[in-house]
């Protein structure tokens, strides 16, 4: 019985921890710029990259995250995420973040999801975007087939529209 009290203790302490890494994102209140995302169905804007895999992580081996000024006011961003082995879901949540009074805010985001799969690529694509530093953040859930999840971010670098 003790035993048994043990592992559920630890449980709860595991999905506190788990309900507190979660990485939420709000559209700052007093930001009136928004960008509606596109998914890009033919991606001619990067280049294909190698995926290393990352022994940190449970499921998830490797995401690159990278962002494009593709001139005009467009933007690209896109998110290559691999996983050891089939995933029932990966869900990616894309968010493109640009420096307002000194701090980074997200300015537009879209949800891209897959089933069935160890990876994917996707790039989507922003419009009418004004001059500032930008940048991508992805957020990553995959769900294996166990139920289990997992839950990764990806990071580009800085990139300044003009």
């Amino acid at each position: 019985m003790l035993g048994c009290m043990k592992r559920i203790i630890c449980l709860l302490l595991l999905v506190s921890i788990l309900v507190n890494s979660i990485d939420i994102v709000y559209a700052d209140e007093g930001t009136t710029e928004w960008y509606e995302l596109q998914i890009v169905e033919q991606d001619t804007y990067f280049e294909p990259v190698y995926l290393n895999n990352n022994a940190r992580s449970r499921y998830i081996s490797a995401i690159i995250t990278r962002i494009a000024d593709l001139g005009d006011g467009e933007v690209a961003m896109r998110a290559d995420v691999q996983c050891y082995e089939d995933m029932l879901n990966i869900t990616t949540i894309y968010y493109l973040q640009k420096v307002i009074d000194g701090m980074w805010e997200t300015v537009g985001s879209i949800t891209v999801s897959t089933d069935y799969t160890y990876s994917t690529s996707k790039t989507v694509l922003a419009t009418g975007v004004t001059p500032g530093t930008y940048r991508a953040k992805t957020s990553t859930k995959v769900i294996h087939p166990s139920g289990q999840f997992e839950l990764a971010n990806g990071y580009s670098g800085a990139i300044d529209i003009e």
